[in-house]
């Protein structure tokens, strides 16, 4: 193997986080609801973006589950308890790194433990998110992310999402645009009859001043 090659490949194995195999990202996968390790993934990515801030980290995480489960049009569980869960993701993962170098049976079964649980849906639906849901696609779609290895994938029901959002999105730019010349517009006529104010309420010395050409 080259030198290069093996600076390389060195590289992308530091990248991966320890225990779980798997590099930080900033996104969540589009089409499925995250799962536990891809919920650290996109925690540690903020944590080292912004290692003084992890109330930043852990909210921006939170607004990531919570946007996906959105558009799953899935009831989700308070915004408050979603940021709890996210943080204790990161408590237990990192009380996990503090001890790395220990070797007794507990250590070893709890790092097991959890990494066992890694692929585990990570549940931000709400408790009675099945009786809230009103489209059985929905439902169906839940209960399937819910079993191992997380049947399913939104495909069409996401693309639909996105196609709304670009275009609540459009009109906000349009609204905000038309606002915008609005307001330029009753500027310039509020400009023009304060001048025509002005101008009619000068005296008629002022005037004649005016409209009196220079002495030659």
């Amino acid at each position: 193997m080259s030198r290069r090659r093996f600076e390389m490949s060195s590289t992308r194995s530091t990248d991966k986080l320890w225990l779980v195999g798997a590099p930080a990202t900033q996104e969540l996968p589009s089409s499925v609801l995250p799962n536990r390790e891809e919920v650290l993934c996109v925690l540690q990515y903020h944590a080292k973006l912004n290692p003084c801030d992890l109330a930043f980290s852990v909210r921006q995480t939170a607004l990531n589950v919570q946007h996906q489960y959105s558009k799953a049009n899935i009831p989700t569980i308070d915004p408050c308890d979603i940021l709890k869960k996210v943080r204790r993701l990161h408590d237990e993962y990192n009380g996990l790194k503090k001890s790395k170098s220990r070797t007794t049976g507990q250590a070893e079964e709890n790092r097991a433990n959890f990494v066992a649980c890694l692929k585990n849906l990570f549940n931000a639906a709400h408790r009675d998110a099945m009786s809230k849901i009103t489209i059985k696609e929905d439902r169906d779609f839940l209960e399937a992310q819910r079993k191992p290895g997380r049947q399913g994938k939104m495909g069409g029901m996401d693309r639909a999402w996105m196609e709304k959002e670009t275009r609540t999105q459009q009109r906000r730019d349009d609204d905000g645009s038309q606002a915008a010349q609005e307001s330029q517009a009753f500027a310039e006529r509020q400009a023009t009859v304060e001048l025509e104010s002005s101008t009619s309420s000068s005296s008629p010395l002022e005037q004649d001043v005016i409209a009196s050409p220079p002495p030659k």
